[in-house]
Formats: structure tokens, sequence, C-alpha cells
């Protein structure tokens, strides 16, 4: 089983092109032999106002539609976890790595780095900012919405991003379909200590400090 979150807007539906276009890319991997439903979705009266969170469940056939109050998450610690055996390259229901992997780390949340690339974290893409701008990582586990959304629109860059290249950034986003740049989570890189060997620092030489620590 799948989903989709998508963002609703006083009645308005969010990058919806999107959503459509990753469902049925799913579809068509896993069910090659149906054609991908389509993603109709009509905004009932009662959550025309506000912010929702539209839940779209799916397999071969859309099972179930949801408008859920959207609360952001309280998240003011963040880590860097190494799991090279991890994958998550299709929005899928069971979501136990990931969250196995988070409590693990005894942080709120975690970014994953696979062989010493930066991917996502458990719940969003990743969007750094240097002096160059803002750049996303090449080697992400799943491809976000939101993540689409800014390179289509010139706003973000996709580049490869290692631990290494940590020293070059000092802010990241956390981003998904509810949460764009201007309301992202945010965290300013801090580097604790400087090895000998600069290209090969360990996932403890940075630290992640909360842009806002009430933030969620």
């Amino acid at each position: 089983m799948f989903f989709e979150t998508i963002k609703v807007l006083d009645g308005n539906i969010m990058n919806l092109d999107l959503h459509m276009a990753r469902l049925t890319k799913t579809v068509q991997h896993f069910f090659p032999d149906c054609p991908p439903p389509v993603l109709s979705i009509t905004v009932p009266p009662m959550f025309k106002n506000g912010l929702y969170r539209c839940r779209v469940t799916y397999s071969q056939k859309i099972e179930r539609v949801e408008f859920i109050p959207y609360v952001r998450r309280q998240i003011t610690t963040l880590a860097l976890i190494e799991a090279p055996a991890i994958s998550y390259g299709w929005k899928s229901c069971d979501r136990s790595e990931l969250e196995a992997l988070k409590k693990a780390s005894g942080h709120d949340e975690v970014i994953i780095v696979k062989n010493g690339a930066i991917t996502d974290t458990s719940f969003s893409n990743l969007v750094f900012e240097s002096d160059a701008g803002l750049f996303t990582p090449a080697t992400f586990l799943l491809p976000g919405v939101q993540r689409s959304n800014l390179i289509n629109s010139g706003i973000v860059r996709e580049t490869t991003i290692t631990v290494d290249d940590l020293y070059n950034y000092r802010r990241v986003f956390l981003i998904n379909a509810m949460l764009d740049l201007e309301d992202a989570i945010s965290f300013t890189i801090s580097t604790l200590q400087k090895t000998g060997n600069a290209h090969s620092p360990s996932l403890h030489t940075f630290s992640f400090l909360s842009d806002c620590p009430t933030q969620g």
C-alpha cells in the first residue's frame, strides 16, 4: 500500500499534478497490468478554511481519502546517522525502517547518510543554504513533490552533497509537501571540531542548532 500527503490550504489543492505523476509512476511500477487511477479530489466544505493534509491511500486503485488538520512536528534536535542499507524509493505506508532509525538515534529527527552521501530525513527532503545559493542532494531517498517544485521553479539546484561538503553550508531546511521554504523547519549547521583530515570528518563533527527551539 502507498500514500500521498497533499497540502490543502483554504480549499486549494497544492501541487496536485506532481502528486498525480508520482502516483502514476508507482502504480505503473508495481501494478503494470492496471491503469493508474485518476487522482481527483473534491474538498468538502468543512475543510475549505485553514490548513489540512489530504492523505490518499492507494494500491492499484484509490483506497481512501482523508482530510486531517495539519499540526507541525515538534523537532528541536537533529543528527546525522549512517544507514547504508536503508531504502525508501517509493512512498510506501510501511515506514517501519525509517521510524526505527529515528528512534534508535535518540533525536527528534535524523539526516540519513548512505556511504558518505547526504540523503533525506525520515519524513522530508533537504535543502542546504550556502553563499552560492540553495541546493538539494542528488542522492535523495524519495523524490518529494516540494523538492521537484523548487527545482522546476529554479529556486533550488540539485547537487551531490556528502558529509565532507557540510563545511560549505550554513543552514539546512526540512521540506515536504506540507512545508515549503517559507515555513520549513530549519537548523543552523555548526562545526564542533575539525579533524586532521578535513576530507574525512566523522558524523559527529557537525551539530544542528534549531533556528526556532519551539518550532515543529
